[in-house]
């Protein structure tokens, strides 16, 4: 009986704790941004609200001790002189706790000291982090400002090589009285750490070949940038898969510090194949074959090409790398080409040498390439040999690359000839490209893009289809077909010209998930010189980001052609 009855007092217990759980509301006024938020998050109230079967006597409890929270959550703000009064609303099912908070003023930093002693006292780059800190003279003071400083300091210590940087003073002080705050900041770098040995554990490539991945000699200050230059380097080699650069610190002897590098290596062979449409090509077919590591000198080949309805190429290609392999290399490439157009048709075999290397922002190629080429335009033909030197700069920045709301590319290309020395033709030839992407509001893009080109030769007709301009197509002017518009000779037929001059822009709208809309407005045309007749095409476009990445389509509409005809334009890939 004594079981049964203590049974009954537990389930009575629990029907009268049920029958008193409420939901509760919480209310705090006079404060928003970041102060609402810390106070909201101190509050118990706030945390425990959701709570089932959350009882008075509980909220009554969290009620009292609410307002001291509320105070010591608004102190890292600087706001030590904050009121708060409250109000606990019982009602029948739902309570309400409302809290008035008079935020008053910020406390003030009346003394600022902030110094470094030791090797780094005056290093450069320490000096202007000591110059950027946020910390200032009479400005509010708050304690999360006053921690990302001690943080930015020693960060930037410890990245100069001072590993054994530590703080021999860290102080904040508050006077209430005279509502004055007092900062002191002392960092004592000790002695600056250099570098030791680097050791590479891998079997594939020659230690001595590695050795150019690194941007230090022993005995050099250490500097985590320059360990993360090689790092880079190495794991955008495409040697490796896993790249793991430890720093034993720990085991410095006099300063300097031995580097480890474990590196995991790629299968020697990588193949590649894909699918793709657009409709200056048709439907393409694109295969390649490359071994990443020919030698232990981490030589390179492979054999590209590409299969569609107007365009074909084909290339086999050889690259060395050279004194720094992150950034240049030597490139042998054999190269054939067919491309048949409305206007054109032309074949192309190439045999070029060329050197590339990353400065900054920019790869530049600079190479000499043969060419010889067949071809036929309108009803003229011709076979021409060019030896030309090349130069190329190719710089591309986004901030994502499927679909970037802020990016650029810009592209400059220039090559020439002189007849006689194994060329046909004498010429000089630059081209230029250029485009923007940039977010407006939420959901929209604004994409630009300018494509312009000059060449400086005699005659048109001492140039082969290749080094002539022509325009329209999905990347030029939508409306029009591939190579659709230029100079035309005495038949119509378009037959090139030794200018281009082609711009675009266009406004595209998120309108759900993936998919957007866009208007574009496309102009230009390739000419002769003082025969410029701007073509214009304008239309509508369906945007989605697939899977397999962005897929654009336009219908575009011929706006200087009889009937406005409208053409419907296909394009698979990134926008830059």
């Amino acid at each position: 009986m004594r079981r049964v009855g203590r049974l009954v007092c537990l389930l009575l217990g629990l029907w009268v704790a049920r029958a008193e759980s409420l939901t509760l509301d919480v209310q705090v006024e006079g404060l928003e941004g970041r102060e609402l938020s810390a106070v909201l998050s101190a509050l118990d109230l706030e945390q425990e609200k959701a709570t089932p079967d959350l009882l008075a006597s509980r909220v009554r409890r969290l009620y009292e001790r609410a307002a001291d929270q509320v105070l010591a959550a608004l102190e890292p703000f600087g706001l030590y002189r904050a009121r708060v009064s409250g109000e606990l609303q019982e009602g029948e099912e739902t309570w309400v706790a409302r809290f008035a908070v008079e935020p008053g003023e910020p406390v003030r930093i009346e003394s600022l000291s902030v110094r470094v002693t030791g090797d780094g006292a005056d290093d450069p780059a320490l000096r202007r982090v000591l110059e950027d800190l946020p910390l200032r003279q009479g400005e509010p003071l708050e304690h999360g400002v006053y921690e990302s400083s001690k943080r930015s300091l020693q960060q930037a210590a410890a990245d100069r090589g001072y590993l054994r940087a530590e703080w021999t003073r860290h102080t904040v002080e508050v006077d209430l009285d005279r509502y004055a705050a007092t900062v002191a900041l002392e960092l004592d770098t000790g002695p600056r750490h250099r570098f030791g040995a680097v050791s590479f554990e891998q079997d594939i490539l020659s230690p001595a070949f590695l050795s150019r991945y690194v941007p230090f000699s022993p005995g050099d200050p250490y500097s985590r940038a320059q360990l993360l230059e090689m790092q880079t380097g190495l794991a955008d080699s495409e040697y490796f898969s896993g790249v793991d650069v430890t720093p034993r610190i720990g085991e410095a002897r006099e300063e300097e510090v031995p580097v480890d590098v474990r590196l995991t290596p790629r299968p020697r062979q990588r193949y590649r194949a894909g699918l793709g449409y657009g409709t200056d090509t048709g439907p393409r077919v694109r295969a390649g074959w490359e071994n990443r590591r020919v030698n232990q000198w981490g030589h390179r080949a492979g054999v590209e090409g590409q299969a569609s309805e107007r365009i074909n190429d084909l290339k086999a290609y050889y690259l060395v790398p050279l004194a720094r392999p992150a950034t240049e290399a030597l490139r042998f490439e054999v190269r054939g080409e067919d491309e048949d157009t409305v206007s054109f048709r032309t074949r192309v075999a190439s045999v070029a040498v060329g050197r590339s290397v990353v400065r900054k922002d920019w790869r530049e190629t600079i190479r000499l390439n043969y060419e010889y080429e067949d071809y036929e335009v309108g009803r003229e033909s011709g076979v021409t040999e060019q030896l030309m030197p090349e130069a190329q700069w190719v710089s591309i920045d986004a901030d994502e690359e499927l679909r970037p709301r802020a990016g650029r590319r810009l592209a400059l290309e220039l090559r020439g000839a002189v007849a006689g020395a194994f060329s046909d033709s004498t010429f000089l030839r630059a081209r230029g490209q250029a485009k923007f992407v940039r977010g407006v509001g939420e959901d929209g893009r604004l994409l630009a893009r300018a494509d312009g080109g000059l060449t400086l030769a005699s005659s048109i007709d001492d140039l082969p289809v290749s080094l002539r301009f022509f325009a329209g197509g999905d990347q030029s002017v939508r409306g029009y077909a591939l190579d659709e518009i230029g100079p035309r000779n005495a038949e119509g037929k378009v037959s090139g010209g030794r200018y281009l001059l082609v711009g675009s822009l266009e406004y595209e709208h998120r309108v759900a998930g993936n998919w957007s809309v866009a208007a574009f407005y496309d102009a230009g045309n390739a000419f002769e010189p003082h025969e410029l007749h701007a073509k214009q095409g304008t239309g509508l476009g369906l945007r989605w980001l697939s899977p397999v990445g962005p897929v654009r389509i336009d219908v575009a509409s011929a706006i200087d052609e009889p009937g406005n005809p409208l053409r419907v334009h296909v394009v698979i890939g990134p926008d830059l």
